[in-house]
């Protein structure tokens, strides 16, 4: 397969990639900072937004599949510090993205949300939301709870991934998916599995039109 990943600079954007082509796919990397990044072979890299629609038209030219692995940006990881990202940013990519995605007959589009967004916010730790809620990675899951209804509405053979927290860990394939899971306040998953999980799904449609959530086993 040709795997357009937009996002592809972030931490999980990055992995993403890296999982792809160790599975035998080849690659169009989409994110600003692109070109100052050393690639594996089987990647073309694209600098670039993904709310440039003429951008994503190129990036989407004869691929396969989408995954969409785009995050907010803070100047750091503080919970409250300030967002440097646009606020409708999740929003603003599935607008973007879907409609040349439609226009181009691209179907499979998969992107990364995270557990306690929309409904699945009764089923993540209260203590765990408590924090999401008072804090600026509210504004980021109030963006992607909209970002996934409008996803719902299109045509597309989608899947939203809700990944618990993200940590740095190694990759465990140890993991477990579903659209109502329970998780409480400590649970958390890999990056790299989540990248993993992220390809597997663009390959061969798992929980399609579903928002899946995602946490480690281990």
């Amino acid at each position: 397969m040709r795997i357009a990943v937009f996002g592809a600079t972030g931490r999980t954007g990055k992995r993403v990639v890296h999982a792809a082509i160790e599975r035998g796919h080849t690659v169009v990397a989409v994110a600003r900072s692109a070109a100052k990044h050393t690639w594996p072979a089987g990647v073309d890299v694209m600098p670039g937004s993904v709310l440039d629609a003429d951008l994503v038209r190129q990036a989407l030219t004869g691929v396969d599949a989408i995954v969409v692995a785009i995050s907010m940006v803070r100047t750091s990881d503080f919970p409250w510090a300030k967002i440097l990202t646009p606020k409708d940013l999740h929003v603003g990519a599935v607008e973007t993205v879907s409609a040349v995605a439609k226009d181009l007959g691209v179907s499979r589009y998969v992107c990364i949300s995270a557990h306690g967004v929309g409904a699945s916010k009764d089923r993540a730790g209260s203590m765990f939301m408590a924090l999401v809620n008072n804090s600026n990675i509210g504004v980021a899951y109030a963006d992607l709870a909209r970002a996934e209804a409008k996803l719902a509405t299109t045509d597309l053979d989608w899947t939203a991934v809700r990944p618990t927290r993200l940590t740095n860990g190694k990759r465990t394939e140890a993991w477990t998916a579903g659209a109502d899971l329970v998780c409480g306040n400590r649970a958390s998953i890999s990056r790299e599995d989540v990248a993993l999980f992220l390809v597997l799904c663009a390959e061969d449609g798992r929980h399609s039109k579903q928002c899946v959530s995602l946490t480690s086993v281990a």
